[in-house]
């Protein structure tokens, strides 16, 4: 497990070159098996927390300045998403995926389900909390990995997988659709 950061204040230039990416958690998968995503992130979170509510004092120029620093968004692939995300990782969920509520036998028709909202889902994994059986039924495993991070919520902030979803996915149904009509 390899967790990176970048700084979303800096020009776009900046952020897409190597150097400014960094490494925030490495973690060997093994560990995360045998202690659980939330105990391996629990050290990125406190920091997070921390960076969040006190911000990082630097000194520029000689004057102090206190730089309060938020989380915006964590990308990854599907699987990597649903984990941190809490949702069902193995996509066999009656409603497995995490932008939408539509039923898994009703993807293929193009049925457009409702999407997910923060309420909803809050209480979806209340739900699961109680009673395991509806992990199926909603797609959620549990809480996210991030829950306790500000700004962090599974519905809001873990944005599409580009490659799998657009460029393997919607780019390349449109090709096909556009080339062979």
């Amino acid at each position: 497990l390899a967790v990176y950061f970048i700084l979303a204040n800096m020009p776009p230039g900046c952020r897409s070159q190597v150097h400014t990416i960094q490494l925030a958690l490495l973690c060997e998968s093994s560990y995360v098996e045998e202690y659980g995503l939330d105990k391996v992130l629990e050290p990125l979170i406190q920091e997070l927390t921390e960076l969040d509510h006190n911000g990082l004092n630097i000194l520029h120029e000689g004057n102090e300045i206190n730089l309060k620093c938020s989380f915006l968004m964590m990308l990854g692939d599907n699987l990597a998403a649903h984990q941190v995300g809490g949702f069902t990782e193995s996509f066999n969920a009656r409603r497995p995926c995490r932008f939408c509520l539509v039923r898994k036998d009703k993807m293929a028709s193009g049925e457009n389900g409702c999407l997910r909202q923060r309420r909803k889902h809050d209480e979806q994994v209340k739900l699961v909390k109680q009673n395991g059986m509806f992990a199926r039924i909603y797609g959620v495993n549990g809480e996210s990995a991030l829950a306790g991070v500000s700004l962090f919520h599974p519905v809001e902030t873990l944005p599409s997988d580009v490659l799998h979803d657009v460029l393997e996915g919607v780019a390349k149904d449109i090709i096909e659709r556009t080339v062979l009509h």
